[in-house]
């Protein structure tokens, strides 16, 4: 048995398989050890094809397997060509397993461009049935019993933070799993208990991914999965209900191994979330947990400083605000007393916009200005769009100011595909301006927050 062309399965049977490259003109022969996932087992059945197939294609000539060792006789094969070698497995215990080894072939002769398979798929089936004496089956040693942890398996558990916004992915999965994963919403949910939950898949379809099963208790959701595309990766949506009353949403992203997969992928039958999944509880009342008392907590009039961007004495810095969330209706800050008001002058009136725009897109909710200091409330917009806001400043000295301000969008909870937007230049225009009253002295203005008159 030749150990360069010897490849051995590891004991979950998912470790990457590929035999090294073959020449059209070898007959050789390659092995697959399967000791380990077939420990405590024998190998009773073989079924073993090669794709792409046909004539001039690859043949498997020898199908034998001696202990838990199989063997493969491959003849003929096609320059530059990479075959796949598809065994199936049925034990003496009645398991079954599925493998797939690459074995790509050496392009030296080749006749490019390489002719085109007449099958792209598998081939007929070369077979092997154990025929001979009765064997003992390895006895597995009797090990103490195992007790049962209720907390979920932690390498599919994905905690969400006391925000709610973290990355949510699950670790690589394969397509003949049926395993259970976890959310645990403990840390946003401290004070409060699941009522309602509904989930779906993206893509969606005959062939898909789907939801065999849906449950929570406590604050942690489990889902069962079964199908699924080899190489796929699917997003999965949680719609959750409170028993106060509160709604929460996350993504979590489960890809697929693509060992297996034929490319390229095939397209989704529904390129969209599909029909959700619910749970709802029934059981008796439950008492909600009681946030503790906490102390007052001041509030500081002072802007927040991490939503606050400041023009330089020249006016000419680049400026962009911290990353938003679709979901926020915040207070950003542009702090304009080294450009303006440090010469003097004082703001009279503002002009703001921003791009893309439309509807659906970021919108501006108010503007505020107090001694230099713009204010501009937002609220909307498209997760993953990169958002400019122009201001447009007019002074009391007859200066004019206009200023590009960057604001990202996170692309949490993006779905795709990504939105065209109505119009990519900028839009309406809200307008702010300082109101000022004539006296034959001077003049009067509105300025301070009680809505008195000020002389100026």
């Amino acid at each position: 048995m030749s150990l360069a062309r010897t490849l051995v399965i590891d004991a979950r049977g998912e470790n990457y398989l590929q035999w090294p490259t073959a020449r059209i003109n070898e007959a050789l022969d390659y092995y697959l050890d399967v000791s380990a996932p077939l420990k405590y087992d024998l190998i009773s059945n073989l079924f073993v094809s090669a794709a792409p197939s046909g004539d001039g294609e690859l043949r498997i000539d020898v199908l034998s397997a001696e202990g838990k060792v199989i063997q493969l006789g491959l003849d003929s094969g096609v320059a530059g060509r990479t075959y796949r070698i598809r065994i199936d497995c049925i034990t003496e215990l009645g398991r079954e397993y599925s493998w797939v080894v690459l074995l790509p072939f050496s392009s030296e002769g080749s006749n490019s461009p390489i002719p085109v398979a007449p099958n792209a798929g598998f081939g007929p089936e070369t077979t092997w049935i154990y025929s001979g004496p009765v064997r003992p089956i390895p006895v597995a040693p009797s090990k103490p019993p195992v007790v049962f942890n209720t907390n979920p398996f932690t390498a599919r558990t994905l905690i969400i933070d006391e925000k709610g916004i973290n990355d949510l992915q699950w670790p690589l999965a394969s397509i003949n799993e049926e395993l259970d994963y976890y959310f645990d919403a403990t840390e946003p949910l401290t004070y409060d208990l699941l009522s309602s939950v509904s989930a779906s898949i993206f893509p969606s379809g005959s062939g898909e991914l789907q939801i065999t099963s849906l449950t929570a208790e406590g604050s942690v959701i489990r889902a069962q999965f079964s199908g699924g595309v080899a190489g796929r990766t699917y997003k999965i949506r949680l719609d959750c209900a409170t028993e106060l009353g509160r709604e929460f949403s996350w993504y979590s992203v489960l890809p697929f191994s693509k060992e297996g997969a034929i490319l390229p992928l095939p397209i989704a039958p529904v390129a969209n979330f599909g029909t959700p999944v619910t749970w709802t509880y029934s059981g008796p009342v439950r008492p909600i947990p009681v946030q503790p008392v906490r102390p007052p907590v001041a509030f500081n009039a002072v802007p927040y400083l991490a939503r606050m961007v400041t023009v330089n004495l020249a006016g000419e810095n680049y400026l962009q605000w911290p990353i938003g969330a679709a979901n926020d209706e915040l207070d950003y800050y542009l702090n304009t007393v080294p450009a303006i008001y440090h010469n003097g002058d004082e703001i009279s009136s503002l002009r703001i916009s921003t791009a893309p725009s439309g509807a659906g897109e970021i919108s501006i909710s108010n503007i505020y200005m107090n001694d230099g200091i713009i204010r501009i409330d937002f609220s909307g917009g498209v997760p993953g769009r990169f958002y400019r806001v122009r201001v447009d400043v007019n002074t009391l000295l007859g200066r004019d100011y206009s200023w590009i301000i960057n604001l990202p969008i996170s692309k949490e909870y993006f779905a795709g595909p990504f939105p065209v937007a109505p119009d990519p230049g900028f839009g309406i225009v809200a307008n702010w301006a300082m109101i000022v009253l004539e006296n034959g002295q001077g003049f009067w203005r509105l300025e301070d927050d009680l809505g008195n008159w000020v002389w100026g």
